[in-house]
């Protein structure tokens, strides 16, 4: 689906899933199918999953031998077997064979429970990561991959040795980040010295009630910071005018769900707000003591109560406030006068103004932003302003502290880390933590993202695999172009607009070309200053470089080569601002595409993936946006009726399936009416992947299957499919995508998209009594 650019260093939203009420380790696979897994130490200059291929490799091979002997011996009476002539025997057919049947558990019927008869297999050989709090899953394996890759980059001498080196800045950026020693010396001084600057803290005496002034604290909080409060904000392209940005504000402001603070009479609940307000009284009481004073109990008390105060109104607001009205980005833009008039706690002209420096791009009256949660930010304004009105301001202004110092004691000494591990430990119920080199990976994955994603496709992606996912890419957007003749929900008119938009989708695949240029990437970086010796400087100088990006993103006019998709990531994803389909390097390897592996393989996996972003580009929300991404509503009304329909049948469909998260609490419902457009998008994405699949087969001849891969290529390609999802979710992973996300597991998404695919039924030959079937199949796309 489309995103858009974050601001970078901001905590989430909503970052912590609490665990069941039983005490039990949530961090436990659901399925409670976990074993050991043999880890091979590094050989020098190849990675853990070079040294597995090999191996895995040459044990095929072995098998090839072995069973083409037997085969041999046993001559006609094994007549079942396919002839030789008929085997695939290149390794990497081998390798893809040798990772399908690992994956399988064949014990189960394929007609009866297809995702276990994928995954079975892998959901034992995989126990989940220590630090992965939601569990495992293929795609995680891959960014972990894809992590280690560029882990051995960074630690790597710099190669370009001088002051404006993007590399030089990444790799002291990310090192100095490591440096235990420096932060252990300075221990909560750096964030002290933040907290003056922003008027002093109430708990060691040094604000002064009278001169502060609230706008002023959230501009220096929001902006000179870069953390974001009960909102956030960010740039997204102007759907009226492409060739600019404009500011975006969202929602923000809590750790927890919203649940969490309302439904505190759930032992569940409670005990993760208890976590919170201890961890609320550790973090006040080191300050205190870096600060040099005695805690005065009563004050950390009052500190506490109000953070927890502020977030559980937030919370009510998050759940009581009127969502966005309609997914048209038009209907959605409002003027800073009218948001003044409508949510006047917040100076906003003023707040986009300390951002927007260039005479030539002032902020106006009349600047429109774009706000989806209109509703909520009224809200938040109204309770602000009886608090302002009660003489209560100390309660938003603690919570705004508390909201800069949640991000910054992280990178503090270890007496402030442990702080955080303890709380996560007892929310989480996990032991372990990221650790030192991982949390600094992240930390500048978010703030120096173009300058890693450089690093890792100069060293780590073969150019022939961008070539070939293009050829496939173009063959299912010729596919669904002549699909659409079935979707008779459509008029004529519609139908040649979206066969128009199809044929301009740009297939950013890959990477982009500018990550090869030095000296451009060097001008991207020129505002950022990194101390090799001092990582808190370093914090600060990313949240000044975020300001001033930010600014720069407004003012100027949009630099289109800019992806809004990370080169190494692990996702593909359509850009509706751009029409635009954007394929990382990072998900271009197996086994989700390898130009050498079968093509099954490829286009149940990476041709699903490109299938479902195609759907996206003219389904109901792409018929927002032309096709040169600009806002233009081109579906007709009645075209706009008629999906609804075939979408309610969607909604109906999954809101009818549950989601097992914890053992003792009742299964959960699928929120059928929030998944129906990213279910639609992803069975008919699979649809076209089959079939121009078929069409590839057509043109080449039906490909080889390895030996001990029985059945048809059609069976490999959906065996394909089903495996790119398997994962080892844990409790807090399926609560997580079923309720705060809106989505679900991936066992659940796979079993509703098969069990609505009529090709994959025909190919195992399920009867109408298989679990696997349906009859009343809803038809879209």
């Amino acid at each position: 689906m489309a995103s858009l650019e974050d601001g970078g260093m901001k905590p989430s939203d909503v970052d912590i899933i609490v665990p069941p009420a039983d005490g039990k380790d949530p961090s436990q696979p659901a399925a409670g199918l976990s074993s050991p897994f043999w880890r091979l130490p590094v050989i020098h200059g190849w990675t853990r999953r070079e040294v597995l291929l090999s191996a895995a490799a040459v044990l095929a091979l072995v098998l090839v031998l072995i069973l083409t002997i037997v085969s041999a011996t046993i001559g006609s009476s094994m007549s079942s077997q396919p002839l030789l002539a008929d085997i695939c025997t290149d390794t990497n057919c081998l390798e893809a064979a040798s990772n399908m049947l690992q994956n399988m558990n064949k014990s189960v019927e394929p007609c009866d429970d297809f995702y276990t008869y994928s995954c079975g297999g892998w959901i034992k050989s995989h126990p989940i990561i220590p630090w992965e709090v939601e569990g495992r899953s293929v795609f995680s394996d891959i960014r972990e991959k894809n992590e280690e890759k560029l882990r051995l980059l960074l630690e790597a001498p710099v190669q370009r040795d001088t002051p404006a080196s993007f590399e030089r800045k990444l790799k002291h950026f990310f090192m100095s980040c490591l440096d235990d020693y420096g932060q252990e010396k300075q221990k909560g001084d750096p964030l002290l010295a933040v907290l003056h600057q922003l008027g002093g803290w109430y708990v060691i005496n040094t604000w002064d009630e009278a001169s502060w002034n609230m706008n002023t604290a959230v501009r220096k909080v929001q902006l000179d910071f870069w953390i974001s409060t009960f909102f956030s904000i960010s740039t997204t392209v102007d759907t009226m005018d492409r060739s600019r940005n404009m500011i975006r504000i969202d929602r923000s402001g809590l750790i927890f769900n919203p649940n969490v603070y309302i439904r505190t009479n759930q032992p569940v609940y409670a005990r993760a707000m208890t976590s919170y307000r201890t961890l609320l009284d550790a973090i006040s009481r080191l300050l205190v003591r870096d600060a040099g004073q005695e805690p005065n109990d009563a004050k950390i008390l009052t500190f506490v109560n109000d953070v927890t105060q502020f977030e559980t109104e937030l919370a009510n607001r998050y759940v009581n406030s009127q969502g966005p009205s309609s997914n048209n980005p038009l209907d959605n833009r409002i003027s800073i006068r009218d948001l003044q008039i409508r949510a006047g706690a917040i100076n906003w002209r003023d707040l986009f103004s300390y951002v927007v420096t260039d005479p030539a791009t002032p902020i106006t009256d009349d600047t429109e932003v774009l706000l989806y949660y209109q509703d909520y930010i009224v809200q938040v304004s109204n309770y602000i302003l009886s608090l302002q009105t009660n003489n209560d301001l100390r309660i938003f202004y603690n919570y705004m502290l508390w909201r800069l110092m949640l991000v910054y004691h992280q990178h503090l000494s270890w007496d402030y880390i442990h702080a955080y591990r303890e709380f996560y430990v007892a929310v989480t119920g996990r032991q372990e933590f990221l650790g030192t080199w991982l949390y600094c990976f992240r930390f500048t994955d978010a703030n120096m993202g173009w300058a890693l994603g450089s690093l890792f496709i100069r060293d780590h992606f073969a150019d022939d695999n961008k070539a070939k996912v293009e050829e496939l890419a173009i063959r299912i957007k010729l596919k669904a172009i002549d699909e659409l003749s079935q979707a008779t929900w459509m008029d004529q008119d519609t139908r040649d607009a979206a066969k128009a938009k199809i044929l301009s989708i740009k297939d950013s695949l890959g990477y982009p070309l500018d990550l090869l240029d030095d000296s451009g990437l060097d001008d991207y970086y020129m505002g950022l200053t990194v101390n090799y010796t001092d990582h808190f400087a370093n914090v600060i100088n990313a949240a000044a470089f975020q300001k001033t990006f930010f600014g720069r993103r407004l003012a100027k006019k949009t630099h289109l080569y800019e992806w809004d998709v990370k080169t190494y990531s692990t996702f593909g994803n359509y850009l509706y601002a751009y029409n635009e389909l954007v394929f990382p390097a990072g998900i271009l390897q197996f086994p989700i595409f390898d130009a050498e592996h079968p093509q099954y393989m490829n286009y149940a996996a990476a041709g699903t993936i490109i299938g479902r972003e195609v759907i996206n580009a003219i389904d109901d929300v792409g018929g927002y946006y032309g096709i040169d991404g600009a806002a233009n509503d081109w579906w007709s009304p009645d075209t706009r009726s008629n999906y609804a329909e075939r979408k309610a049948c969607v909604s109906d469909y999954y809101s009818n399936m549950t989601v097992k998260a914890y053992p003792e609490i009742d299964p959960y419902p699928v929120q059928g009416a929030r998944i129906a457009t990213s279910a639609i998008a992803e069975t008919h994405g699979l649809r076209l992947a089959y079939m121009a699949y078929k069409d590839w087969e057509g043109e080449y001849g039906q490909e080889k299957l390895p030996l001990g891969v029985h059945g048809s290529s059609d069976q490999a390609f959906f065996l394909s499919y089903a495996q790119m999802y398997c994962a080892a979710n844990t409790y807090i992973g399926r609560w997580r995508q079923t309720v705060a996300f809106g989505s679900a597991p991936e066992d659940v998404r796979v079993f509703g998209v098969l069990q609505q695919t009529r090709e994959f039924t025909q190919a195992f030959q399920c009867s109408l009594n298989d679990n696997m079937n349906r009859e009343d199949r809803c038809q879209v796309f």
